[in-house]
């Protein structure tokens, strides 16, 4: 069965190490383009690693040409991501200096964040200043270019393309892999990702060469998606290569090829910055966590579990406990607790000032899940309390105990 389909098996180690030693290893537009989210260092990391290999590195043409058109607006979204941070920020400061402020929060640790704010900001305007002058310029766009002299491709012939383009229609329309995901783009841009297959096959067969392709494209019309988990490259792409190419075809993200690089290459790579291109990739496909809804959820939280306190120390009974938390604006917030809480943390991470106010929130948690959890000996408790020594009051009340006594 693995002889006659060899697309639907994981090779095994020798064969991913004899592609690893002699293989082609091309990178996507994607992963250019995802240089400009890390950090310097680990930009500098991952030069070092694309340097290390020498004339096995190459680049299609077509990938080469949508990294150049998308570079500016990539550079801008960094641009616009500090703004958002900022903006953030401001908005929490503000949040928290409300009429609304809690009186759990002192007046020294709003003094305390104010102050870590107007660093963290001017530390932002600072470099959202820098990422705007990569535009005029860019010395990472220099570095690139030198790093690929040599390494891109050669243009499609113009015959070629429409050639590509028409086939395009019917793969598209068969799901065929890869790029059917993109058949809502406009004109030729669709076929961009087939057109860059095609330049892949091309190299393959003309080097007589295996090829491994690093890309940060996690859609189904390249890599396998199954119950949420997404593996290598589609069978139909492996068994594509083989046919038109004869050769072998590997495909990994690139935090997965940093990973193989320092087994199969002995790369000098850092376990933090394959790390910090994983944590960028996932903060790419999912929407930032809005700091000023976050802390508002808090607040809520914080005032149904005081809410619950009141209740419980007016001699209420279970039912009227609940109907208090109950007709609180936003009783589900109490359920996206965890969910405030990380994004305070991925916020401002281990800030003291929001430590404080996590602590506050979890206490407010522990007292309604307390006066909830047994609600007839808090009760009892309370009115044990209050009316020891104060029979007036209990008959006052009407609570019973004066009565039993």
């Amino acid at each position: 069965m693995r002889d006659k389909f060899p697309e639907f098996f994981k090779p095994d180690a020798a064969a991913i190490k004899a592609v690893w030693q002699t293989g082609i290893i091309s990178i996507d537009a994607s992963v250019l383009l995802d240089v400009y989210r890390y950090s310097e260092n680990t930009r500098k990391e991952l030069f070092r690693v694309f340097g290390q290999l020498g004339k096995r590195l190459w680049v299609a043409h077509t990938a080469t040409r949508e990294f150049l058109r998308a570079r500016p607006d990539v550079i801008a979204g960094q641009a616009d991501a500090y703004d958002k941070v900022e903006k953030e920020l401001d908005a929490l400061e503000a949040n928290l200096k409300s009429a609304r402020s809690h009186p759990f929060i002192s007046t020294e640790l709003l003094k305390e964040f104010s102050g870590i704010v107007s660093k963290v900001n001017t530390e932002l305007r600072s470099r959202k200043a820098a990422v705007g002058e990569l535009l005029e310029d860019d010395p990472i766009l220099d570095e690139l270019s030198q790093l690929l002299k040599a390494r891109v491709g050669d243009a499609l012939e113009s015959a070629r393309v429409e050639e590509i383009c028409r086939e395009g229609e019917k793969r598209y329309r068969e799901l065929v892999p890869p790029g059917y995901k993109d058949s809502e783009k406009p004109g030729y841009r669709k076929y961009g990702d087939l057109l860059i297959w095609y330049e892949l096959i091309d190299k393959a067969r003309d080097s007589h060469l295996p090829l491994i392709f690093i890309t940060s494209d996690a859609k189904e019309d390249w890599r396998v998606r199954h119950r949420g988990r997404t593996r290598g490259a589609r069978p139909e792409l492996i068994a594509e290569m083989r046919s038109k190419a004869s050769v072998a075809f590997l495909l990994y993200s690139l935090e997965s090829f940093l990973a193989a690089a320092k087994k199969y290459l002995d790369a000098s790579i850092t376990k933090k910055a394959i790390d910090e291109v994983k944590r960028s990739r996932k903060v790419a496909t999912e929407p930032l966590p809005d700091v000023t809804a976050a802390v508002e959820r808090y607040w809520q939280v914080v005032d149904q579990g005081r809410l619950a306190a009141e209740a419980a120390r007016r001699h209420e009974s279970l039912e009227e406990v609940r109907r208090a938390i109950f007709s609180a604006p936003s009783f589900q917030a109490m359920q996206r607790e965890m969910e405030a809480a990380e994004a305070m943390r991925r916020t401002a991470l281990s800030n003291p000032v929001i430590e404080a106010m996590q602590r506050e929130m979890k206490v407010a948690d522990e007292t309604r899940r307390s006066t909830l959890s047994n609600p007839a000996g808090r009760s009892r408790a309370t009115r044990d309390e209050s009316c020891r020594g104060n029979e007036a009051h209990c008959a006052e009340q009407s609570c019973g105990r004066s009565r039993a006594t």
